[in-house]
Formats: structure tokens, sequence, C-alpha cells
């Protein structure tokens, strides 16, 4: 289900494994999950002993990135699609990865993390730097031989979805809550 590009077409954009990517292959692989924390604990943190308190932050991102994770943690036990480097001979990868390819566990988490950021800061300032944080997720998961693009791209899609998911519950528990968001 999840070979959403041919093999060799994976294997062209797993030729493009430069040190670059796979670097940053290495480097998402380390500092996707802790980054997530970092967010949380900024929320912990306004919540309870900054100065003027404000509990958004925690409440949009922890739940966020907990039903991402397990949404895509779901998916991919029910699907239990293989990784590019096990059903394509020609791709290669220095990560090790176990487990199942769809969705991108990485890719959800840095999007529910970004996303999450972006409900609370709507300013071009983080949404850029955030959503280029889950592109760099993304790509760096497909060049480095361990996702297919359409599993880095559902990963996106739940971190966000979940966000959204999220903030509606959190506006109805709390009705002076109101959307950075126009229209939502």
């Amino acid at each position: 289900m999840s070979q959403c590009i041919s093999c060799n077409q994976m294997e062209k954009l797993n030729s493009n494994n430069s040190s670059f990517w796979n670097n940053s292959a290495h480097l998402t692989e380390n500092i996707t999950y802790p980054m997530a924390g970092v967010v949380v604990g900024t929320g912990i943190y306004q919540a309870f002993f900054a100065k003027k308190k404000d509990a958004f932050l925690l409440k949009q991102s922890l739940p966020s990135i907990l039903v991402a994770a397990g949404t895509s943690l779901l998916i991919k036990n029910i699907v239990k699609a293989e990784r590019p480097f096990e059903r394509c001979p020609g791709v290669e990868t220095s990560i090790s990865s176990d487990g199942y390819s769809f969705p991108s566990g990485h890719t959800t988490v840095a999007s529910a993390t970004a996303t999450a950021l972006c409900f609370k800061y709507p300013k071009w300032y983080v949404i850029v730097p955030a959503t280029g944080y889950t592109a760099w997720v993304g790509c760096s998961r497909v060049v480095s031989g361990v996702h297919y693009p359409c599993d880095v791209l559902a990963g996106a899609a739940i971190g966000a979805a979940s966000n959204i998911l999220v903030f509606l519950i959190n506006q109805k528990i709390n009705k002076k809550q109101k959307s950075p968001i126009k229209g939502l």
C-alpha cells in the first residue's frame, strides 16, 4: 500500500543520498522526538512557571503530539508496509529503522510539533521555519531510504490534522479560546 512510487524512482531519490542528506537523516532520527519534548516543556513552563501564565501551548501540543503519534503507530500496525530499503534492492540506508513504513512516525511527530507552534504563534516567522522543519524531516526520511514520499505526506497530514482536532476540542471545552487561524 505504501509504495506510491516505483522502486526505480525510489532508487533515484536514494541515489541523491549525499553526505548532507545522510547526516540530516541521522540528525532527524535523533532530534525529532526531543524537539517535541522541548515544545511540550515550553508549554509546561508557560502554564505553570511563567509570570504571565498561559496554558495554550501545553493544551495544544501535548495532546496533539500524543494523538498524532498514536494514530501513526496504529496505522503502521494495521497496514504493515515494508520500508523502501526492504522492498527495493537498489535502495540503501544507514539508518537503523525497524517497524513499518506507512506513515512516517518521525514526520508525524515533527508535523504535530510544528503545527502546535503555528497555532500558538501564527506569524510568518514561526510558520515558515516550522513548516521547513517538517519538510526537512520528511525529505531526509525519503532520501535516506526508510520511507516513501506518501509515507511522509501521510505523516505530515496526521500531525496537522491532530492539531486541528485538539484545537476544536479545546475550543468546545473553553468557550473563550479564539482561533489564531481565520475561519477556524
